[in-house]
């Protein structure tokens, strides 16, 4: 199954990552082969980047404070003593591309011959499991002409198929076609040589021989036909 990225997407996110990984590396690093120092060059990393997303946020909470003291000031109300500002204090060196770094040695410690999948849940570098949402799908229909007949034009995405049902201007739809590789040909006859017709399809997606999600918005086509 596929797995999401096992990095987070978020500052905190990240912060709350690096620390279990750093603080878990020491103990597999003799059997994955890491180096003591860069075990403590990770330390620091973590070590580092934790003040910085703490840091920030603290400023953040600093700003709220002197907008509301800016407030009174301007509005009225009691005014409280102003705290001074958050001041950053470096944990040790500081050192750009932190999880570019740190990306690249999860990659190292996967190729390690002696890496498992318990190593892997421990240091926090296995992603969860995507879970698709078959319910949500629905089909968006477009369409060219090829030789007079509709190319109806789809994507797979995850599904394993597409479903069609066509009204041919009776005003019901009818089966057209299960179709797994996208696109659609439509070879039905046209109409005779100089008349045009409409003809609607709506589709719905399959997966494991059964209809999921919703049925597509009606897509109209108008048919002519050829010499």
């Amino acid at each position: 199954m596929q797995k999401v990225f096992y990095l987070p997407t978020t500052d905190i996110g990240k912060a709350e990552w690096i620390e279990n990984f750093s603080s878990k590396l020491s103990g597999h690093a003799s059997a994955l082969g890491i180096s003591a120092g860069t075990v403590t060059d990770v330390e620091k990393d973590s070590a580092n980047f934790g003040a910085m997303v703490t840091y920030q946020h603290n400023l953040k909470e600093y700003g709220t404070q002197v907008t509301a003291f800016k407030n009174i000031l301007r509005d009225g109300g009691t005014l409280s003593v102003l705290t001074d500002p958050p001041i950053f204090v470096e944990p040790g060196t500081l050192v750009s591309g932190i999880f570019e770094r740190v990306v690249k040695l999860v990659q190292v410690i996967k190729n390690n011959a002696n890496y498992t999948v318990a190593i892997g849940e421990d240091l926090g570098i296995i992603g969860s499991d995507i879970v698709p949402d078959y319910n949500s799908l629905k089909p968006i229909l477009k369409y060219e002409l090829k030789t007079g007949h509709p190319n109806i034009v789809w994507t797979k995405g995850i599904a394993d198929a597409i479903k069609f049902k066509v009204d041919r201007g009776t005003g019901t739809y009818e089966f057209l076609a299960i179709d797994s590789i996208p696109d659609y040909l439509d070879t039905h006859a046209l109409p005779p040589l100089g008349q045009s017709a409409i003809w609607k399809y709506v589709a719905v997606y399959m997966h494991h021989d059964e209809e999921v999600g919703n049925w597509s918005e009606p897509l109209s086509v108008t048919v002519t036909g050829q010499p």
